[in-house]
This record gives C-alpha cells, structure tokens and sequence, in this order.
C-alpha cells in the first residue's frame, strides 16, 4: 500500500482526542491471547523432559515436591513456591526429583514483546527460577486454571485478568517497576507505537514518526530504543510479522498477508518472516493448517507440559 493512500485527520476533524493519555505499556504487552493456556500437572517421576525446545514461553508455579531446570549449562532446583519458565526455542532439560516428584501449574503464553515482559518481572533466560513473596502468585495460577476450565466468555476473560494481576504482582519484585516514568518520553514513544499500530501497512518511515513528534530522528531513535528495548524499525518489523502471522493462520495467502502488513515483495517478506520466526511463510502455513486439523479432532485440554 501507498502512503498517499492514508486517510489525514484534520484539526477541525479533533474532537475528543487533543490530549489523551496512552497507557505506558503498550511498548511491552503485545500479547497474542489466542496462545494463552494454563495446565496442571500431578506429581510424577515419569516427568522426565531432556534436551527440548518449546515453540512459546512456559510459566510454570511448583505447587509440590521437588524438580530440576537445565539452561544454558546450569543446573536449578525448583521447589513448592518457585516460579520458573521455559524460554521459547532454547534448548532445556526439566525433571522431576525421584523421591519428591513436583506437581505444577503451567501458563503458555505468547506475543512481541513477552520476553521483555517476563524479564521486567524477573525471568528471563539468564534467571529462570524466583521466589515471589507474595501469596497471590500462587492464588493467580490457581483461578486461571479453574476460570479457564468453564469456557465460558466471562470466565475466560477472569482468566486473562488473572494473568494480567499474576504479571503485576510479580514485577513488584523490582521497585523501579514502581517508579512514575517521565511523561512526556514515554509519550512519544506510546504515540509512535499507536502510529506504527495504526500504519504498518504503508511505507511508515523513522523520520515521519519523528517529524509528527516534532523532535529529531537520532533523539526519537534513541528515547524508543531505551523505553522499548528495540528500535523503531525493529518494533515495526516485529509487529508486521506478528500481523501477518494471525493473517496467514486466518486463512489469507501468504502473498496476500505480505502485502497487507506493508512488504513490498513476497521475496522480501518471506526473508523478513524467517528472520523472526525461524521458518519460512509457507512453513508457518503448514504448521498452522496442521494444528488446525489437531484441534479439530481433538476437544480436549492441552497436555501437560
């Protein structure tokens, strides 16, 4: 698409929206909540999971008993009360002890910017295991499991909000998660992510968003980088990509999701797509017809993880 094609607002156009407040989150919840499941898993020392590579992030909340992570060449006991995830497409082990076997919650989840997320609220690939002090961590995973075992829209919708509370509680770990930003900067940057979101399939450019913001390009580049953890082009890549990946899993071409999230050439987006996602379009394609033909014939929960 053709940035002319854009339709301009006016100021006469402005009625209600001359100041408004964005929330500050946007540059870390781009969550896709159709990956969004929770699980439990009864002790057993049958649990034995080496050398694997999970295709989204895992949460897990140890309700019981005893287990061991293996990441990045060490080695974790997690025991009742620990929280810890399995980074997506990194290599893991997890097993259970064999005289105290661990019983466990387990959340799937999703999205852009989920590992930025877990990191604020201190998990990350580097510190995959932690010890929240609040008693609610526990209570959040419990009422995802129960609300989400209903399928009705309501309960579902408590669920999300469960996660939602499980992730806020968690980042008070880290009192700079506390701290009132500054306003204006994270401003710009709410109202460059609202424009990318609002324009990624045209020919959307840095200097445009910092021409609107009406401060320099190396000023806007650096302000984002350091209040999203990437860059602008960066975050626009990712979020056509994310884009393109709901198109394709919709049913539309991969042609087609190519140049509706703002590629100029199949070639390119196929280029883009495998930079991020680890395979090729069609790749996904197929992956994606799968699973459908998967949840068709199988109603049932996920398996435990």
């Amino acid at each position: 698409m053709k940035p002319d094609e854009r339709q301009e607002i006016t100021p006469d156009q402005i009625i209600d929206y001359v100041n408004p407040t964005y929330c500050s989150l946007q540059s870390l919840f781009d969550f896709d909540h159709s990956s969004l499941y929770i699980g439990y898993q009864s002790a057993s020392k049958l649990i034995k999971n080496y050398s694997v590579i999970k295709p989204l992030y895992i949460i897990k909340y140890v309700i019981s008993g005893k287990g061991y992570l293996k990441i990045g060449g060490r080695t974790y006991k997690v025991t009742a009360g620990d929280v810890f995830i399995l980074p997506k497409n990194v290599l893991i082990s997890y097993y259970s002890d064999p005289d105290d076997p661990f019983a466990y919650y387990y959340i799937g989840v999703d999205g852009v910017n989920i590992e930025k997320t877990l990191a604020r609220c201190g998990l990350s690939e580097n510190t995959p295991v932690r010890r929240y002090q609040s008693p609610e961590v526990g209570k959040a995973f419990e009422q995802m499991c129960m609300r989400f075992k209903t399928y009705s829209f309501t309960d579902n919708l408590a669920a999300i909000s469960a996660f939602y509370r499980l992730l806020s509680v968690m980042s008070e770990y880290d009192r700079d998660n506390t701290v009132a930003l500054r306003r204006n900067d994270v401003n710009y940057v709410n109202y460059a992510i609202h424009y990318i979101k609002e324009n990624y399939a045209y020919n959307v450019s840095v200097s445009e968003i910092a021409e609107r913001l009406g401060i320099g390009r190396s000023y806007f580049s650096a302000l984002f980088r350091r209040e999203t953890g990437a860059s602008p082009q960066e975050y626009l890549l990712r979020f056509r990509i994310s884009q393109s990946c709901k198109l394709i899993a919709l049913g539309m071409s991969v042609t087609e999701a190519g140049s509706h999230c703002g590629f100029n050439s199949p070639t390119n987006f196929s280029v883009q797509f495998k930079k991020i996602m680890l395979v090729t379009p069609r790749e996904y394609l197929l992956r994606a017809r799968e699973r459908d033909k998967e949840e068709a014939s199988v109603a049932a929960p996920p398996p435990a993880e």
